[in-house]
């Protein structure tokens, strides 16, 4: 199952690499039950053996894709493009907002655990961790660093929502990490529920594969 194979190839053009990722279809994934957890239902002739098998090559081929790749593209029949251009649209429009407007969703005595993060905020990992930029370093020497990525250099330059999942513990510890969610109004109606679920299924494949 699934709606390509393969690990994604490469196409040269002038300077620049055109990837081109194939295409995993979660539709015969998430047959089983209808909550993606794996089981998929078997087709007319198939045996629930086979059905299974075919299960987890997807698995192992969605992983070995993100891999090789470090990007997915998925086909969810739960998703389809006008949830995912709604969505680019409610979060262009919250963004575009004044900065003291998105500055009332900032909760930095929470460690800016919901909410609004400001641009400045947050410092990449690397930026201490010698281990890290030794990583980032390797990256891209196949190619002779014509595709080697770019180590950050100061804090984030880019603002984020943060929005945690699931529901809030009953008892906790930790008061601000499970702090109460910020709901905005911009983002209400959004169809992120939809898009989360497609992730948290692509999460199990990978977790899987």
């Amino acid at each position: 199952m699934g709606g390509a194979h393969g690990d994604g190839t490469c196409t040269a053009t002038g300077e620049h690499v055109q990837l081109q990722l194939p295409v995993f279809d979660l539709t015969p994934y998430l047959a089983g039950d209808g909550e993606g957890d794996g089981r998929p239902a078997a087709q007319p002739g198939q045996s629930a053996g086979q059905s299974a098998g075919q299960s987890v090559q997807l698995c192992r081929e969605v992983a070995a894709c993100f891999k090789h790749t470090g990007a997915l593209v998925v086909r969810d029949p739960r998703v389809d493009s006008r949830h995912n251009a709604r969505f680019l649209d409610v979060m262009e429009a919250y963004f575009s907002q004044p900065v003291e407007q998105k500055m009332k969703d900032a909760r930095p005595h929470l460690h800016y655990q919901v909410g609004i993060t400001p641009e400045g905020i947050e410092r990449p990992r690397c930026l201490n961790d010698p281990a890290i930029r030794g990583i980032i370093s390797a990256l891209g020497e196949d190619d002779g660093g014509r595709n080697a990525p770019r180590p950050p250099h100061g804090p984030d330059p880019k603002w984020r929502y943060f929005w945690r999942l699931g529901e809030r513990p009953t008892r906790t510890r930790f008061q601000e990490l499970n702090a109460v969610r910020r709901v905005q109004d911009t983002t209400r109606h959004s169809p992120r529920a939809r898009l989360v679920c497609s992730r948290l299924t692509t999460t199990r494949l990978l977790l899987t594969g």
